[in-house]
């Protein structure tokens, strides 16, 4: 919440650069008591157009909010500290590490899982992976990160249900499980038994819980006077 413009000492005194681009809001028009009235210390508000924030002058951070969402940096021959914060309601937002325990990594049906869950919760929910991000409400996002197995991602998420969202598709993401097709053996079994004049809701069901191409593995023929299943 603090700017300026040039970011050097002169003549004793320190002059602040942007540490963002933007638009300069009066810190009395903060839709927030605890800036508006100062309570926290004079400063200003920028309305940000970049992505990214830059150290106003040259200093060290000395702290940095669990929630990622403020730091304090310290100008070391002044001694002059200032608070950056980020946002209004950021205080909400938390985030969790968790690693992918499944060799195929987030394919279409734990991708689905995530979904899901996040679905349950208000607020912003997304997973990160990289350098790279997805909204946890959307599968072809998640789907597109390509998530491979062992990975580690972290989940990001704010508003009020942010701390049980986190929890939720933290408990869902470490219970993800292995998916193995069915043996030879097992598939012939199982095909022949569900064969019928007409390809009843049970071995449908089968057919849609095998893995993507394993499907390819045989093919399932039927008439009016012979069922059979051949490979």
């Amino acid at each position: 919440m603090d700017t300026l413009v040039n970011a050097e000492q002169q003549k004793g005194v320190l002059v602040f650069k942007s540490p963002f681009s933007g638009f300069i809001i009066p810190l009395e028009e903060v839709p927030d008591p605890v800036f508006a009235q100062k309570m926290v210390g004079d400063g200003l508000a920028i309305d940000p157009t970049s992505e990214f924030l830059l150290a106003p002058f040259d200093g060290e951070v000395v702290q940095i909010h669990p929630a990622h969402h403020a730091l304090t940096l310290r100008h070391g021959p002044t001694g002059l500290e200032a608070l950056i914060h980020i946002g209004l309601d950021t205080v909400q937002l938390a985030s969790e590490k968790v690693r992918i325990p499944i060799s195929e990594g987030i394919h279409a049906r734990p991708a689905s899982l995530i979904l899901q869950t996040a679905k349950r919760f208000e607020g912003e929910i997304s997973i990160h992976w990289e350098n790279r991000q997805a909204n946890c409400r959307s599968l072809v996002q998640i789907l597109e990160l390509a998530i491979p197995g062992d990975a580690f991602v972290q989940f990001h998420a704010s508003g009020p249900d942010a701390k049980q969202a986190l929890e939720e598709l933290a408990r869902v993401t470490r219970e993800l499980k292995e998916v193995h097709a069915p043996t030879d053996k097992k598939l012939h079994k199982q095909a022949r038994l569900l064969a019928s004049e007409r390809i009843n809701s049970e071995a449908l069901s089968l057919l849609q819980e095998w893995p993507l191409g394993r499907s390819s593995w045989f093919n399932m023929k039927l008439s009016n006077h012979t069922n059979r299943a051949e490979e």
